[in-house]
């Protein structure tokens, strides 16, 4: 796995809002329900980079190793391990915003909608710095 830029990877947005997709999964996924895709948009998702978690699981294992000498760990990593317990509770905290945000728009119809607008408008102007301003780095 490439170690090179996880400054970049640590760089990107915490939230982003999901699109309307219309590309189909292939037909081994389309039956799973854990792959299905909304057809809303306007949700949240949390913009983690899953290469990065990759790299933040194995480092705990190559510690194992490193004791041993079998291996060394490279200085970026090191740095990146350094902020393992803090980016864990920053991805926990951006996934029960994101849950109770998509529970949020999920449930409520077009009416309520309209009848919650304001509280709904004080709501996105809230997260909005976590889709423009914010990023993992940070």
């Amino acid at each position: 796995m490439e170690t090179t830029d996880m400054d970049q990877k640590l760089e990107k947005q915490i939230l982003i809002r999901s699109e309307a997709n219309d590309r189909e999964l292939p037909a081994n996924l389309a039956q799973n329900p854990l792959f299905n895709r909304s057809k809303k948009s306007g949700f949240l998702e949390s913009n983690f980079d899953c290469d990065l978690h990759k790299i933040i699981v194995e480092v705990t294992y190559w510690q194992k190793i490193q004791t041993l000498g079998f291996i060394t760990i490279p200085h970026s990593v090191s740095k990146l391990l350094l902020r393992k317990e803090h980016l864990r509770i920053l991805r926990e905290n951006v996934m029960l915003i994101v849950r109770d945000y998509n529970n949020i728009i999920a449930t409520i119809n077009d009416k309520e909608k309209s009848l919650f607008k304001e509280h709904l408008d004080i709501l996105d102007r809230t997260i909005e710095p976590g889709i423009r301003r914010h990023n993992w780095g940070t």
